[in-house]
């Protein structure tokens, strides 16, 4: 009996460690597969809301994380990626969420150039009530012919005052709608993106400054 129990367990060893090792071999033989379509997947979006001919640096490797709940309005870690031209500042993309929507978090990508208008802003993800808050998507119109994540382009801290930085609902002179039925999910978009335009005005030098994570892991090695 004992003989048993222990060949049972010594099988049951052994496929642990073979399946540990095909898990670890496929991780190793696929991570810059994945890594390179992560890559692809960021400048595609970047390039919705930043004109390529803008810069010539590769920007997904021009980045640096920070975490500042009171500046940046979430406890989540932001990663700040910079744009430049000839080594010209150009722009700042930041992967940042907001963290007030009805279905929790809403990742975003906010696009803002170096004069603090914004280049565009777009949804990475969310958990918003599909028919309702999803209309904060780039691909659905919320009235005709209207996106509505569309409405930041070209919009900065004097156009408008940061104190109608709001919806409609909560500030009838405010530009920003919101949704039929919907008013919790456009309000926090537009929470984050004015605290992240705050952020950028605030910090615009260090913003730029900063050394690139991807250089410091580097020296790190």
């Amino acid at each position: 009996m004992f003989e048993k129990m222990l060949k049972s367990s010594i099988m049951l060893m052994l496929y642990a460690v073979a399946g540990t090792g095909i898990v670890a071999g496929t991780y190793i033989a696929t991570k810059d597969k994945i890594a390179d379509n992560e890559k692809k997947a960021l400048l595609k979006t970047i390039g919705k809301i930043i004109d390529g001919d803008m810069y010539n640096n590769d920007i997904s490797t021009d980045f640096y994380k920070v975490k500042d709940a009171e500046g940046l309005g979430t406890d989540s870690e932001v990663t700040i990626y910079r744009a430049r031209k000839d080594k010209s500042d150009v722009a700042a993309v930041i992967k940042t969420e907001a963290p007030g929507g009805y279905g929790g978090a809403i990742k975003v990508l906010i696009g803002i150039n170096i004069d603090g208008t914004i280049s565009g802003v777009r949804v990475l993800s969310h958990n918003e009530t599909p028919g309702l808050g999803t209309f904060i998507e780039e691909n659905k119109s919320y009235k005709p012919n209207t996106i509505w994540i569309k409405s930041f382009d070209g919009k900065s801290l004097k156009n408008p005052t940061p104190d109608k930085w709001a919806v409609k609902k909560d500030n009838k002179e405010a530009p920003f709608d919101q949704f039929s039925g919907a008013t919790i999910t456009p309000r926090a978009v537009v929470k984050s993106v004015k605290n992240t335009l705050l952020y950028f005005t605030k910090n615009k030098s260090k913003i730029f400054s900063t050394p690139s994570d991807k250089t410091n892991n580097a020296e790190a090695k």
